[in-house]
């Protein structure tokens, strides 16, 4: 009998330990989840353009302010749940459905909103995890007026923009924006 009680003591303080470890994982993990998180928006938020991510049915899942600005809260909803122009509506789901099956779609395109002209550039692409497409992200760059007036200087993969037409940064003057080539 004092066998099989200390038998069971013992299973329970093994127990007891690998529940502490558990929960010391799991709490790192949460804590490693949120300081991911933190890093998503701050990086998101300081691009100086639009930025998005839907899911596979085309709900918005992230949206940076510049895109707010420039679209209003897509937030939660599809393209076709947005107040924008039909056509603008179209050309969004066309690009969806190309990034959906795996391709980079890429391209400039002009967009009237309040009386103005907007030249972009868009870039739209799947967001992958394995083997599975489980989303699109993407981003605009804009420019104003009959010509954007962006000077790009080519680094291999990369074009950095600076355009006369976009905010400046008080430090330069001019705002570089990022887009893949």
């Amino acid at each position: 009998m004092d066998d099989e009680l200390d038998r069971l003591r013992t299973e329970v303080a093994r127990l007891r330990a690998a529940e502490a470890e558990l929960t010391a994982r799991a709490t790192r993990a949460e804590d490693a989840l949120q300081e991911s998180r933190a890093l998503h928006v701050a990086t998101i938020e300081s691009l100086p353009f639009d930025f998005w991510a839907r899911d596979r049915e085309g709900y918005c899942f992230s949206q940076n302010a510049a895109a707010h600005a420039n679209w209003g809260n897509l937030l939660h909803k599809r393209p076709q749940d947005s107040s924008i122009p039909p056509y603008v509506i179209e050309r969004w789901l066309a690009n969806n459905r190309r990034a959906l099956a795996g391709e980079v779609v890429r391209g400039d395109v002009e967009y009237t909103r309040n009386g103005e002209t907007r030249h972009n550039h868009n870039v739209l692409a799947p967001i992958r995890m394995g083997d599975a497409i489980v989303g699109t992200l993407g981003s605009t760059s804009t420019g104003r007026g009959a010509k954007s007036g962006v000077a790009c200087a080519s680094s291999r993969a990369r074009t950095w923009c600076i355009s006369r037409d976009t905010p400046s940064t008080p430090q330069t003057g001019t705002t570089p924006c990022w887009r893949s080539r």
